[in-house]
């Protein structure tokens, strides 16, 4: 993938913001494990949405968003309602963080008796930020930091181990 050309439409949408050799070959290394399309994508996401120029975090986040599709918290509280007024409080969808929430929540048969939807609703909405946040935090990591990270990892363990002699 050349980094440089599906980058370069930040170079033109941020003329004032210096791109210097170092920092492309920065960015490429970092975001060489992002597909072409999902980069472009997020390369486009930002410019229509911010006006500063994207740190390489930005672009690994809006990537991983492209490509897990976890819908936001209201999305979710949403598709929690719609459900519950289709199916009940039988079954449940498929989208496996939405029914972690609901299960800490008391399942869908304690959502659809609850006599206290506001509050239901405030709590899904916390409960859900914070695991749909740590799922793309998962996604975020590039694979250098991963091996660095088991690398460090392994050494630790490995000093922790009793000597035998």
């Amino acid at each position: 993938m050349s980094i440089v050309k599906t980058l370069s439409p930040l170079v033109a949408a941020y003329p004032n913001h210096p791109f210097k050799a170092e920092t492309a070959e920065l960015y490429d290394r970092l975001l060489a494990d992002i597909p072409e399309d999902v980069l472009k994508a997020a390369v486009i996401g930002h410019i229509t949405e911010s006006i500063y120029f994207p740190s390489i975090a930005d672009l690994r986040r809006r990537a991983a968003e492209i490509i897990e599709d976890i819908p936001s918290a209201e999305e979710a509280w949403m598709s929690v309602g719609i459900y519950l007024r289709r199916v009940g409080s039988g079954g449940r969808p498929c989208d496996s963080i939405i029914n972690r929430v609901v299960e800490s929540l008391g399942g869908y048969p304690g959502l659809a008796d609850s006599d206290n939807p506001s509050a239901d609703r405030a709590q899904f909405i916390r409960l859900y930020g914070s695991l749909r946040e740590r799922a793309i935090q998962g996604k975020i990591r590039p694979p250098e930091l991963e091996v660095l990270v088991r690398e460090i990892r392994e050494a630790e363990r490995k000093a922790l181990e009793p000597v035998s002699g």
